[in-house]
C-alpha cells in the first residue's frame, strides 16, 4: 500500500538466475566507474545488514544448489566477483589513491542469520580475515598504506587462499 493508501502488487521474491548474478556484477562495475568520474576517492562494496550480498554469504538465505551457492566458498563467489570489478576499474589509475573496501559484518546483522553451528562461525570467521587479507596485499601492491598503518587493526599474516 502506497502513502496515499493505493494497493499495489509487488513481486515475489525469487532466486535470482545467474545470467542476472552477472548483469549484477556488471552493474557494480558500473557503479564502479561512475563514482571515478565524478571524482570519488573509491568504492565501498556493501555486503552486510541484510542486503543482497550478504544474502548469498549466508547458508540461511543461499539455498542455491549452483556455483553460488552451498560451500562457504560458493557462497562468498558474488563478493568475490563484484570485488574483482570493482579494482579491475580502479587498479587501471596507478597514480590515483583510490581504494576498494568491503563491509561485512560478521555473523549478519539479523540474528536469524547468524550461523549457530561452531565450524560455521569458525568458518564465518575466517572468511572476514582471509578478505581483509587479501585486501591488505592488494594495498600493498598498489602502495597505499596499511589498515594497520590507518589504525584500522592488525591482518593476520599467515593467511593465504583456501580454507
Amino acid at each position: 500500500m502506497t502513502a496515499d493508501g493505493k494497493v499495489v502488487t509487488y513481486e515475489t521474491p525469487r532466486a535470482l538466475e545467474t545470467g542476472e548474478i552477472l548483469g549484477i556484477v556488471e552493474a557494480f562495475k558500473q557503479a564502479a566507474r561512475n563514482a571515478m568520474e565524478v571524482g570519488f576517492d573509491g568504492v565501498e562494496i556493501h555486503g552486510a545488514n541484510g542486503y543482497l550480498i550478504e544474502q548469498f554469504l549466508q547458508p540461511r538465505t543461499n539455498l542455491r544448489a549452483d556455483r553460488y551457492g552451498g560451500s562457504i566458498e560458493n557462497r562468498t563467489r558474488v563478493l568475490l566477483e563484484i570485488t574483482q570489478a570493482a579494482i579491475e576499474v580502479w587498479g587501471r589509475q596507478p597514480r590515483r589513491r583510490a581504494a576498494v573496501a568491503q563491509r561485512l559484518r560478521r555473523g549478519g546483522a539479523d540474528a536469524a542469520l547468524q550461523p549457530r553451528d561452531p565450524i560455521a562461525r569458525r568458518a564465518w570467521t575466517r572468511l572476514l580475515a582471509f578478505h581483509r587479507a587479501a585486501l591488505e596485499r592488494g594495498r600493498a601492491r598498489r602502495g597505499q598504506p596499511s589498515e594497520r598503518a590507518l589504525g584500522h587493526g592488525a591482518v593476520p599474516p599467515d593467511l593465504e587462499p583456501g580454507f
